[in-house]
C-alpha cells in the first residue's frame, strides 16, 4: 500500500513538473554610462555591458542578444517624465516591460549603417560567454563621431529605425514625441536596452528593460 501512494504521488509530482518552463526569463545588460545630466558633449554618450555570460549559461537556445529601443521627445520635461514611469513600470512588471514600452509608447529600435532594423536582434549573442560593452553616441561634438560600437568589432554609424541620421530629425516624424511646448532649439532622445530572445514557442522573450537616459541633440534650424 505504501508503495503505490509513493508512486502516486511521484506520477503527481512528474505531471506538474512536466508543465514547468526550463526558462521564464532573460538576464539584462547593465549600464555603464548614462549622457543624462552632463555638460561636457565628451560625455554625450550612451554605454552598457551585455550579459551574454549569465544568459549563456541559464538561457541557451532562447538568448539571442541584445536590442536598444529610443524616442525622440521635443520637450525634455516629456521626456524624463516618460523614463520615470517606464522605471516604476518595470519595478512591478519587469517580464512585460519592453512590450509595454513598444506598445504603448511607440519606441522604435535603434540600428546602424550597414544593418536592417528588422534583423533583429541589434547585438547578437558572443559566440563565447563573455560580457561586452556596447557604446554609442547619436550626434556628432568635437572630434567625436556618432558611431555605435561593440567591444570587440568595429564601429558604424548610428541610425534611427528609418535608417536616417538623428541630424535630420524634424517635428511630425515617425520617431517624434511632439508637445504643445517643444524646446526651440534641441531634441531629447530618451534610449532603453533590453536582453531579447524566443521563447520555447518563437514568441520573443525579453529581459527586464534597463534605463540608458536621454541625451540633448540640436535641432536643424
Amino acid at each position: 500500500m505504501r508503495g503505490k501512494k509513493l508512486l502516486f504521488f511521484l506520477s503527481i509530482f512528474i505531471f506538474f513538473s512536466c508543465g514547468i518552463d526550463d526558462i521564464d526569463y532573460l538576464e539584462p545588460p547593465k549600464l555603464i554610462h548614462s549622457p543624462t545630466g552632463h555638460s561636457d558633449e565628451a560625455q554625450m554618450y550612451f554605454e552598457f555591458e551585455t550579459s551574454d555570460k549569465e544568459n549563456l549559461n541559464a538561457a541557451l537556445g532562447f538568448f539571442k542578444g541584445f536590442e536598444v529601443y529610443y524616442r525622440i521627445y521635443e520637450s525634455e520635461d516629456d521626456c524624463k517624465k516618460l523614463i520615470e514611469k517606464m522605471i516604476q513600470y518595470t519595478d512591478s512588471n519587469p517580464a512585460n516591460s519592453v512590450n509595454y514600452l513598444l506598445s504603448s509608447y511607440n519606441y522604435k529600435l535603434l540600428t546602424y549603417q550597414g544593418h536592417s532594423y528588422q534583423d533583429r536582434p541589434l547585438v547578437p549573442a558572443s559566440g563565447s560567454p563573455a560580457n561586452r560593452k556596447v557604446r554609442f553616441r547619436i550626434e556628432t561634438v568635437l572630434t567625436l563621431p556618432n558611431e555605435f560600437f561593440v567591444e570587440g568589432g568595429s564601429s558604424s554609424k548610428v541610425l534611427r529605425q528609418n535608417a536616417e541620421e538623428f541630424t535630420g530629425v524634424k517635428p511630425g516624424d515617425y520617431d517624434v514625441q511632439s508637445s504643445s511646448n517643444p524646446s526651440s532649439d534641441s531634441f531629447y532622445v530618451a534610449a532603453f536596452a533590453a536582453t531579447y530572445g524566443f521563447d520555447k514557442n518563437f514568441k520573443p522573450l525579453y529581459s527586464s528593460l534597463i534605463s540608458l537616459g536621454y541625451v540633448k541633440i540640436k535641432k536643424n534650424p
